[in-house]
């Protein structure tokens, strides 16, 4: 056991395995969450029942109780959460996320006129709050994508527009709302293929854990993900290397360094375009690298040593990830996890939820009830195998 700690803002179930690597490299943890018995508390070197929100409160409480601080994170995607992580990163000159790189991507507008300076394609875009603005910008690029303009979490708040919408300017309302500063970024809709590139970057120096194709619910659906696919199959070849070129440019753009990213891509008339970029790794994608044996936790505990080592899947396997949600407002009333039988194998059940929690169909990837996880040596044939997956004697929904 060294002397160093790490500080870790939340504490729920998504921080559990980074707070247990941490501990597996002789990292002592301070723990915040404000939940008094949230499920670090067992396993925390220190835990303090704080809002990770609290940022003045964190710091003061870090202050007055010196230690050997070696760095902080986090793996909340809420704005509360990532501001007091680089708020702390700065006050104590650690390695990981600073304020004026949150700042960057946190703003949609700010990160995409970053990756337009830097000569890299976004599609077109305008900032507003004003329904006139929606209806000339749908008149001229015929079809828009409506999202929060600051921050948002999942895909609250985001939605398609054109022409035939009718209720575009409640949709406009609901993305400003979702947004942090009250404003929507109207995109045009661009079709084709979505791809997630998802690594991290410590010392200036990028690595690509994974390149993704995408699925989601479509613009019905809310645009809520259903899953991932990487690895032989899942895309071109050509598409693959030039997904893991966008790496360095996008993160030099984004003056991302210690911290994770991730980068929404889409492929359309054979140009790639970015449309968002993060300081977390994308949807669960943490699930789908653990399961294909990448040290995908420690990364975040090695950023803070110096010494991050782990390196992107091996490009001979394919894994897919499918997420799964209710269908009908109900309540869990069974979540047997575990080992399934597929045609090609084995998949693995894992649970977002627990037997008691109301659900109900999906608004956003925070409605996810569980997800499920395979490897094959294709991955046309592991993402076939999870949707034909019959889970229903393994999840149980009661009206």
């Amino acid at each position: 056991m060294t002397d160093a700690w790490v500080c870790v803002i939340g504490g729920g179930r998504s921080q559990l395995p980074f707070i247990d690597a941490a501990s597996e490299r002789g990292l002592s943890t301070v723990v915040f969450d404000v939940d008094p018995d949230a499920p670090a508390k067992a396993v925390a070197t220190e835990f303090i029942a704080m809002s990770t929100h609290d940022t003045d409160g964190v710091v003061a409480h870090l202050e007055g109780n010196p230690r050997n601080l070696a760095g902080c994170f986090t793996y909340s995607s809420y704005e509360g959460a990532l501001l007091t992580t680089a708020a702390v990163v700065d006050r104590f000159g650690l390695r990981g996320l600073r304020p004026e790189t949150l700042d960057r991507m946190w703003s949609k507008p700010e990160m995409l006129c970053a990756l337009d300076d830097a000569g890299l394609a976004t599609t077109d875009w305008i900032v507003t709050s004003d329904p006139a603005d929606l209806e000339e910008f749908v008149a001229r690029c015929r079809a828009a994508i409506v999202k929060p303009a600051r921050g948002g979490v999942g895909s609250v708040g985001v939605s398609f527009v054109d022409a035939d919408t009718t209720d575009g300017r409640d949709r406009l309302a609901a993305a400003c709302v979702a947004s942090s500063d009250g404003t929507a970024l109207v995109e045009g809709h661009l079709a084709g293929s979505e791809y997630s590139v998802d690594g991290y970057v410590s010392g200036g120096r990028g690595v690509v854990l994974s390149v993704s194709r995408k699925s989601s619910l479509g613009a019905d659906g809310g645009f809520v993900m259903t899953g991932f696919v990487t690895g032989p199959g899942a895309m071109p070849d050509d598409v693959a290397s030039a997904l893991n070129a966008l790496a360095d440019p996008v993160l030099s753009a984004a003056g991302l360094d210690d911290s994770y990213f991730s980068l929404d891509v889409i492929e359309s008339g054979g140009d790639l375009f970015v449309i968002d970029v993060g300081p977390l790794l994308d949807a669960k994608i943490d699930r789908l690298l653990h399961h294909a044996a990448v040290d995908v936790y420690g990364i975040a505990s090695d950023i803070v040593l110096g010494a991050p080592t782990a390196t992107a899947l091996p490009l001979d396997r394919a894994h897919a990830l499918r997420f799964v949600y209710a269908s009908e407002p109900g309540v869990l009333t069974k979540d047997s996890a575990g080992r399934l039988e597929t045609s090609g194998g084995s998949a693995y059940l894992e649970f977002e939820k627990t037997v008691g929690d109301v659900v109900g169909p999906p608004e956003s990837v925070a409605d996810l009830v569980a997800w499920v996880v395979a490897s094959g040596s294709d991955a046309r044939h592991v993402e076939a195998d999870l949707l034909l997956l019959d889970l229903s004697d393994r999840i149980v929904i009661s009206p």
